[in-house]
């Protein structure tokens, strides 16, 4: 096997790996604050603090790691047909069209984090797309169910 392909299966190993790594974390915190919390405020904190923060620090190991892009469409890809399958019965092509724009939002997320890194300012690039992850999760659990 030429290095290329060896970089590439590590790479690709790496990403399903954290992938794994951020649904198990998900779920674990999801089941953790359903002890404290109603199970609507335990929907809307996962969404609006728990998944940015565990997606975005995700971002940002892959970075690090050297494979951002790729771990970016496996993730962002897998979330999306994720999404589509546990909504089957609902998935209006409206539906379908804001998921698309959510793997958009992943990728522009990684490119903020990215840049951050490569030009010196990697807290910073993490804090912007944390919060602009979060602000966006935040207004569609706003403009859908409420706050």
């Amino acid at each position: 096997m030429t290095n290329k392909k060896i970089i590439f299966w590590k790479n690709t190993s790496f990403s399903f790996t954290m992938v794994g790594i951020v649904i198990f974390i998900s779920w674990l915190m999801f089941e953790l604050l359903s002890f404290f919390v109603s199970p609507l405020m335990n929907f809307k904190i996962n969404c609006i603090l728990v998944a940015p923060l565990i997606e975005e620090y995700s971002k940002r190991i892959s970075i690090k790691k050297g494979c951002p892009w790729l771990y970016t469409y496996i993730f962002a890809f897998g979330e999306f047909f994720l999404y589509i399958l546990f909504n089957l019965p609902a998935a209006s092509i409206y539906f379908v069209s804001q998921r698309l724009l959510c793997v958009f939002m992943h990728f522009m997320f990684t490119a903020i984090q990215k840049e951050g890194h490569d030009s010196g300012y990697d807290k910073q690039g993490f804090g912007l797309a944390l919060s602009c992850h979060a602000l966006q999760n935040f207004l569609a659990i706003a403009r859908t169910i409420g706050i």
